[in-house]
């Protein structure tokens, strides 16, 4: 597959409505070597922004994803090892990653360490697949890293996060207390293994999809296809939304005012809109069955992604990318953006 082919197929995935996009949870398996089982990398579903090269997924296919492809395992043995070997050569292995013009290798084994001692693996599995032993038990279930998809950073959709994204991520977690103990080169350390999870990962389901629609695998389809992953991840720092102060900070009667404001845009369909998923009042009465499924009561969630106001506004900035919240930021301005920011924080008292 091509560079261009990659390229254009991560645009067409930046096109499809959020709506198409959403994301169900992803789905688990055991922790064992999927290159002994029959199963797939990773669930059928999607689960962060749609910025893989190849716009495609690593699991069975579903109606759900209509870009997940068949899964490594499911290809002929001869296509299967050698996509398994070119990954393998492309980005070295657990014992010997290789990635460094996004991190040193030093920093991505040392994260590796960092894996195992934190027990990451127990929910997101050896490999970040979102398959580990504690994963059916997990709601929300854990993230599949291996797709290469991120919902809270801060780049817009189709873009990769930063590692600095992923450092703050890490101590929002789910299980933030098992790394709260980490120091900020520990936490540094993970978030460099993550992002080479990600890398492996997207590169095996890339490969796949090529492997089984052209029932071959050529050396420059995996040079292009790792190219481009080693350029996505390091423009990432280059993609980062540019948040304006908050026109209200350190005031709190110019930031109610705000917030009513923020209430108005919230409820107004025209141009908000917040209320056709969140509901009234961000309560989610009123809202779509489907919202009901997929979005949070926005005063009592827990918010994953950082409760800063900083981390709102590019929540609604940029969007969750994989879900049915789309980016606003080619639709508000900022002072709209932090009057919505100002209004969500009112509703968590």
């Amino acid at each position: 597959m091509s560079k261009s082919f990659a390229r254009s197929a991560a645009f067409g995935v930046a096109l499809v409505s959020a709506g198409a996009l959403a994301a169900l949870a992803p789905g688990c398996e055991s922790d064992g070597d999927r290159r002994d089982g029959d199963g797939g990398a990773a669930s059928a579903s999607t689960g962060g922004d749609g910025a893989s090269p190849s716009g495609k997924g690593g699991g069975a296919g579903s109606a759900d994803d209509p870009f997940a492809p068949p899964a490594t395992n499911a290809l002929p043995p001869a296509l299967r090892d050698g996509v398994f070997a070119a990954v393998d050569d492309a980005l070295g292995t657990p014992a010997a990653p290789n990635a460094r013009e996004v991190a040193p290798a030093a920093l991505v084994a040392s994260g590796r360490d960092a894996w195992k001692t934190r027990r990451c693996a127990v929910c997101h599995g050896a490999e970040g697949r979102g398959d580990g032993k504690r994963a059916l038990l997990e709601d929300p279930r854990p993230r599949d890293f291996g797709r290469g998809q991120f919902r809270y950073k801060s780049t817009r959709m189709v873009h990769k996060p930063t590692r600095a994204d992923l450092v703050h991520y890490v101590g929002q977690a789910q299980h933030a207390e098992l790394v709260a103990e980490a120091d900020a080169g520990e936490r540094d350390a993970l978030a460099a293994f993550v992002i080479w999870l990600a890398m492996r990962g997207e590169l095996e389901r890339n490969l796949a999809h090529v492997a089984n629609e052209e029932d071959e695998l050529d050396p420059d389809t995996v040079a292009d296809e790792r190219s481009y992953l080693i350029e996505s991840w390091s423009e990432a720092p280059s993609k980062v939304s540019k948040v304006p102060p908050a026109p209200w900070e350190g005031d709190d009667a110019a930031r109610a005012a705000a917030a009513k404001r923020g209430e108005a845009l919230f409820h107004d369909a025209g141009k908000g809109g917040c209320m056709t998923c969140h509901g009234k009042g961000g309560t989610l009465e009123g809202a779509t069955a489907a919202s009901r499924a997929e979005v949070r009561d926005l005063r009592r969630a827990v918010l994953r992604g950082g409760a800063r106001p900083i981390d709102l506004y590019r929540r609604i900035e940029c969007g969750l990318a994989g879900t049915k919240m789309p980016g606003f930021g080619g639709h508000l301005g900022p002072d709209d953006i932090w009057d919505l920011v100002a209004y969500t924080l009112s509703l968590r008292g």
